[in-house]
């Protein structure tokens, strides 16, 4: 799955880069906000439009009002 996003932080604590982003997508996703991990050499920049590719069978996913988790991947 591939979602358009804005880039909002790019954070390289170690290994691999942090990006956060929202979701440019109309409909139920626009504007949810997407922490992702990836290659540390990633060239992303707050403020950049991107496209992120995920595998949404790893995803965790979080009721964005009250924080509830509402999906992890299987162990």
């Amino acid at each position: 799955m591939t979602l358009p996003v804005l880039v909002r932080q790019v954070e390289r604590p170690g290994g691999a880069a942090l990006v956060t982003a929202e979701v440019v997508l109309p409909g139920e996703a626009d504007g949810a906000c997407l922490l992702a991990r990836v290659p540390n050499d990633t060239r992303l920049r707050a403020g950049e439009r991107a496209e992120l590719s995920l595998d949404a069978r790893r995803a965790h996913v979080f009721d964005p009002v009250t924080g509830r988790a509402l999906a992890h991947p299987p162990a």
